[in-house]
């Protein structure tokens, strides 16, 4: 066997590994076990938050329509607890992401989206500053502007929970957490099969997020390197 045909095989059989073994699950399963799904809220919910990520944001302004990417349960979940609760106040933490658009810009096109559920538009606030989770707690905070005792619910992607629940209490703004859109089913165990595709998607999500963890505690973000209950 030539050296090409040796580095071929040995590519496609780390890649058959990788699709395999459930090592993404085992990284992600973790995050979004931290806190439980579907928690109980209190009768009164003072404000409701909702972190960035939904929507893909260039293509919503190009099309003048929402177009929702893999976290769109982020925003569905929105829509029915701002419904659930119609005197809560209503936040929307989007973030730059780099893409150099200005915030009357990144505020124009959500409106039509939630008046189409019966959401009042003049309810909801945005905060398009935030670069980051640690920012959208930071710059979220000051536009809630909470009063102590109030119950604000914090909605985000399960395995994004634990770090944004760090940076939130680290910016001294207590949250009850609602996790979304999940990535894995909670089930223990190894859980062998075939699907490249998830399988890297997960392990880079994974590996993405742990390291975001560790980086944030470095930097004094959170005081926990793994927040949860």
């Amino acid at each position: 066997m030539n050296r090409k045909r040796l580095i071929i095989l040995l590519a496609t059989l780390a890649l058959l590994v990788l699709a395999a073994l459930p090592l993404g699950l085992m990284l992600v399963g973790p995050l979004e076990d931290r806190f439980v799904a579907n928690p109980a809220l209190p009768d009164r919910v003072d404000g409701i938050v909702v972190l960035g990520g939904a929507a893909d944001e260039a293509l919503s302004l190009a099309r003048g329509q929402l177009v929702l990417g893999d976290a769109a349960e982020r925003l569905l979940a929105f829509v029915a607890l701002a419904r659930r609760y119609p005197a809560a106040d209503l936040i929307v933490s989007r973030g730059a992401n780099g893409e150099g658009l200005d915030s009357d810009a990144r505020t124009a096109w959500p409106a039509g989206f939630f008046a189409d559920f019966g959401i009042d538009p003049a309810r909801i606030r945005y905060d398009g500053r935030a670069r980051n989770t640690a920012e959208n707690a930071v710059f979220g905070r000051k536009l809630a502007d909470p009063e102590p005792g109030e119950n604000w619910v914090l909605v985000t992607s399960a395995w994004h929970m634990p770090r944004a629940m760090g940076v939130f209490r680290a910016a001294g703004w207590p949250m009850i957490p609602y996790p979304v859109d999940y990535r894995t089913d909670g089930t223990p165990g190894l859980q062998l099969g075939i699907n490249l595709r998830r399988a890297m998607s997960l392990l880079a999500l994974g590996l993405r997020e742990w390291a975001a963890l560790g980086f944030y505690r470095l930097l004094g973000h959170t005081e926990e390197l793994l927040p949860g209950r």
